[in-house]
This record gives C-alpha cells, structure tokens and sequence, in this order.
C-alpha cells in the first residue's frame, strides 16, 4: 500500500494510500488544505494494484507535479511531488511511514448538506441540496450528469477557533483574502460563491433563503466552486433549421449559403461535447445542400446542364 507525505506549513503528516483520497478546502475532503489559493474539492488521488493517479478537479489554480503545471489524470512514480497551494504532497510505493511522522486523522466531521457524488470519468462532484434531481455538466469531462437525490446527513461542528468566522454554508473557516457576503437580514457571514450556490442565505426562516432564485429560476449544477449551466438543445436546433433553410437557398446561389451553415456545423461539431448528432445532421444538411444547389443553380442560371460542361 503507497503512502503519502503532506508537507503543510503548520507541519508534516503522513498518510496510506487506501484506495481514494479528496483534496480541497472542504472539511469532508480527506486532506485538507485551508487556504484562499485552494478550491473545495481542488483535486483527487485514486488507483488499484500498481497504478495510481493523481487528477487535478478543474480548480481555480490548478496544480503542480514536480514542480511543472500538471492538468487530465496523471500516472504517478515513487518520489512524485505533487503542489496543491501551500502544500507539498510526496507519493511513495513503500507502505512504511517514516518513523515518528505524525499519521492523518480522516475521521473528519459529519458530511455538510448536500450531495457528494461522482461523474463517469471520476470526477467528485459536490451540490447543495436545491440541486437535487437537477441536471448539468461535469466541468472535468464535459459529460451531462444527473445529480442524485440528497440524502440529508447531520451537520458538522463548527471547528473555527477563537477569533475566526466559519461559513455557514460549507462550514469552512472564512480566511483574511476570501470575499464574503453577510445576509442583510440575519446577519449570517457566507463565502460569497457559497452565498451564490446556495441562492441566498441558508438560516431557516430568513427571508433571504433562495433570494436569487427568482421566480422562476432553474438550479444548475455546480463542481467545486463554479456554476455549470443546464443542458439545452437550443443552439443544435437552431443550426439545423438554418442548415435547411440555407440548403433551400443554396439552390439558386450556388451553394454559398449552405457552404457558411456547413462551416458553422463543422465548428460546433469540433468545439462540443453535446448533441453531436444534432450538429452532424445539421452538418449532413448543408453538404448537401452545397452539392445541389451547385448543380440546379448552374442549369437554372446558365440555362445549361452541369453534366454538359468540358
């Protein structure tokens, strides 16, 4: 079993690699990093047998392995050095911990409310509890997620010390540096992207619970710290109804309008993830549309066959 040594500025500890281990700011992720250049969930450590990876999670800053930015899921090697912030993780493939090093307690508090799940590609995904049963996109993959039902878990204790503010959102200690926002009814201090996640103030019965919500509003998906809009078919329908419409007009210009849909499909067919289908067919249009408009334009126009040509 590998272990890990995580260099932190208040000191060293060590842990065994057992299978998958969080990295964020979270107080349920399994290392924990406090600080303001570290997202929530920032990273994850996974493998089985003699593989194992580490895969930064689209955070804001990314990460480092051996010293170089890294990005995707990297295979690691005994002595890799992987840079999360301020901290410093070793990877070794020796189950010993050195003598002495202090071990990590992952006991860790109750999980916080919400739902803590993760994508195909593995990615951890986190959402809070209004975004259950709501659909969106793995900012890791691309891939469209359905979120799962929350199932509600106890709340942690606050482990801010004396003197600091803990969000009364995601429970983590608020830092000097991080932006807040205090509701201006209760007077409770949020992370400010906790405060957006959340649509608003999280205290039952204040009247800024889901004030962002608005009347109307869809819940979208968030990983880690940014907000993931909801999937919609609208700009494949769009192209495909002007693939026709230019296909149809293409008959008596030579093709030239279906030729500009047919560039537009092919880049949004290279540039997306989703509906590829729609796009090909949007694409498929246009092509031929191209190929007929150049044969019914030159016998319409120049009152000649294009097979006549020599």
């Amino acid at each position: 079993m590998p272990t890990l040594i995580i260099q932190q500025p208040d000191g060293q500890v060590g842990c065994r690699f057992d299978g998958r281990l969080l990295v964020g700011r979270r107080l349920t992720n399994d290392i924990i990093i406090n600080d303001v250049a570290v997202s929530r969930i920032h990273a994850w450590f996974d493998g089985d047998k003699d593989r194992y990876y580490v895969a930064d999670n689209s955070s804001r800053t990314g990460l480092k392995l051996n010293g170089k930015p890294a990005t995707g899921r990297i295979q690691l090697a005994d002595g890799d050095q992987v840079e999360i912030g301020p901290s410093r993780i070793t990877f070794h493939t020796s189950d010993q911990l050195p003598e002495g090093l202090l071990t990590l307690d992952r006991g860790g508090p109750a999980e916080v409310d919400g739902t803590l799940f993760n994508c195909e590609c593995g990615a951890p995904l986190w959402v809070s509890p209004n975004h259950a049963k709501s659909k969106g996109r793995c900012a890791h993959c691309g891939r469209s997620v359905r979120i799962p039902q929350s199932i509600p878990q106890a709340r942690p204790v606050m482990v801010a010390s004396a003197g600091q503010t803990a969000c009364g959102i995601c429970q983590c200690v608020i830092l000097p540096a991080e932006q807040v926002t205090c509701c201006p009814s209760c007077q409770h201090v949020y992370h400010a992207e906790c405060w957006v996640e959340n649509q608003g103030c999280a205290a039952y019965g204040c009247d800024q619970v889901n004030i962002l919500a608005g009347p109307q509003a869809t819940a979208p998906t968030t990983m880690d710290h940014d907000p993931v809009p909801v999937d919609s078919h609208h700009w494949p329908l769009l192209l495909l109804a002007s693939s026709l419409f230019a296909a149809v007009l293409g008959m008596f210009t030579f093709g030239l309008t279906a030729l500009v849909t047919g560039l537009i499909d092919g880049i949004y067919l290279v540039r997306t993830r989703q509906h590829r289908k729609l796009a090909a067919g949007a694409l498929l249009i246009s092509l031929v549309g191209l190929a007929a408009g150049l044969v019914f334009s030159y016998s319409f126009w120049l009152r000649r066959s294009l097979w006549s040509m020599r």
